[in-house]
């Protein structure tokens, strides 16, 4: 409920006789949208300031500083939002501000999760993991039509509080069908199968400071193949600063895996050249299979942007700076399944997933390496972006995290085995791949685009004419 202050925040006792409220000027909307996405963002975020200063190396104060220097820059979207909602407020008519008002919020959401290289992180759906039929029915609009949907639901409150009146709340009614359409849809949790494949995720819980030469024998000791045919999945990082082409210890005990009958599915550089990717691969008896290079590089982590400007900033990750983003999306072959892998931070992303499944992943898979943010929300909230994205493409996933949380999510986002954070241990599923697209799957760029230019016309309408004796705005008609 926290965008319904906001909403509220925006008006003002009116000193007409004739009206009860009026929106407050603009620069004091902005004002206003700018400290509630800032205060939100703080409160979501803290961790990162954490992030910088252990394992960056920045002092506490610079850490904090560009924390909030963050926080301003995504509070940034919370004040355009707020203009947004004034110009609505003052000119459109209560139905027309229960359309707008959501397709706006969505609309900033969406240029968030592109723009600057993107950060899609705590989309507004996702404060309705646990809501009955939210994730079921995110197959259907994918997460941005639930964003539209929770936004909607606030703004119906916020127009009947308006009001005076119950009547707005005639806007609810969409949310409750969905709702109501998701559960209907949504099947009772499934025992074990009997059909699929063997999957191991291995869980070593190694945290940063630990990492290095010792942890491959972690890792072999952890991993098995009891029958041929599984795959047994090894998180982002497990072996750093071990690589595939570089290192004779790891082709070695990979392959003594394999050689039981199994695929391993691991995280190593790869280098072609002078350029180093972070890349996702599987192993078999032969050797490599197949791999995926990540394309999404999560800036001042694998990379630094403009280096020359942020020296200071080249050790915040082991690699930073160091990695090159690929330029082509590829799914990886395992028995009769085809895996689709997001590599960290790409599991975010909603569009890039659903192309994997678009190019015919029947499983999706990521591979993370959380311990970066300790025992905090962080590595939760990343866990509420993977069940979403199985939930959008009805697809079985496996998330594969060094330190938790690691899970066999089911294709309706609910986890069917979980290792929690600074667990170590193995998730042992059988499990089936799913190859029917979604209404999500097949066109995620619908409700971002249909928001959009809900937004525009929003913004394109004219004040209403006023004609002799009648108010000019909502305001003074109330």
């Amino acid at each position: 409920m926290a965008l319904l202050p906001l909403l509220l925040l925006l008006l003002r006792p009116s000193r007409e006789p004739l009206a009860l409220w009026r929106v407050r000027s603009a620069p004091r909307c902005l004002a206003l949208g700018w400290l509630h996405g800032i205060g939100a963002w703080l409160v979501a975020v803290p961790w990162i300031a954490g992030v910088l200063r252990e394992h960056g190396g920045l002092s506490g104060w610079l850490s904090v500083l560009l924390l909030i220097a963050l926080c301003a820059y995504l509070g940034a979207y919370h004040a355009a939002f707020a203009l947004f909602a004034r110009r609505m407020i003052a000119r459109a008519s209560p139905a027309w501000i229960a359309l707008a008002l959501p397709a706006g919020w969505v609309g900033l959401e969406w240029v968030r999760s592109v723009l600057l290289t993107g950060f899609p992180w705590n989309l507004a759906a996702y404060a309705w993991v646990a809501v009955p039929g939210a994730l079921s029915a995110s197959a259907w609009v994918g997460s941005f039509g639930i964003s539209f949907l929770l936004v909607q639901s606030q703004v119906a409150w916020f127009s009947s509080l308006r009001a005076g009146s119950i009547r707005p709340l005639w806007a609810l009614a969409p949310t409750l069908l969905l709702l109501v359409a998701g559960v209907a849809t949504t099947p009772p949790p499934a025992p074990p199968p009997d059909d699929g494949h063997p999957v191991w995720i291995v869980q070593p819980d190694i945290e940063i400071e630990e990492s290095g030469p010792a942890s491959l024998g972690r890792m072999m000791a952890m991993s098995e193949c009891p029958q041929p045919g599984g795959l047994v999945v090894w998180p982002e990082s497990a072996t750093w600063p071990r690589s595939w082409q570089g290192d004779v210890a790891l082709r070695s005990a990979v392959l003594d895996l394999a050689e039981a009958g199994c695929q391993v599915l691991i995280n190593t550089s790869r280098w072609e050249g002078d350029d180093a990717y972070n890349t996702a691969m599987v192993i078999g008896r032969q050797g490599e299979i197949a791999h995926y290079d990540k394309i999404h590089l999560v800036p001042f982590g694998e990379y630094v942007p403009l280096a020359g400007l942020f020296p200071f900033l080249d050790e915040i990750a082991r690699n930073a700076g160091g990695y090159s983003a690929a330029s082509e999306l590829v799914v990886l072959p395992w028995n009769e399944e085809t895996l689709g892998v997001a590599i960290c931070f790409e599991i975010t992303l909603p569009a890039q997933v659903a192309r994997l499944a678009q190019l015919g992943a029947t499983v999706l898979v990521t591979l993370t390496n959380d311990s970066w943010y300790g025992d905090t929300s962080a590595p939760r909230q990343h866990f509420v972006s993977a069940r979403f994205r199985a939930a959008e493409n009805r697809r079985p996933l496996l998330r594969a995290a060094i330190t938790g949380i690691s899970a066999v999510i089911d294709p309706w986002g609910r986890p069917l085995d979980k290792l929690g954070v600074d667990q170590a241990g193995v998730i042992e599923r059988r499990v089936a791949g799913r190859s029917a697209p979604t209404l999500y799957t097949r066109a995620p760029w619908a409700v971002p685009a249909l928001a959009g230019v809900l937004g525009l016309i929003g913004l394109a309408r004219p004040r209403p004419t006023r004609r002799s004796g009648e108010p000019t705005s909502p305001e003074e008609a109330s």
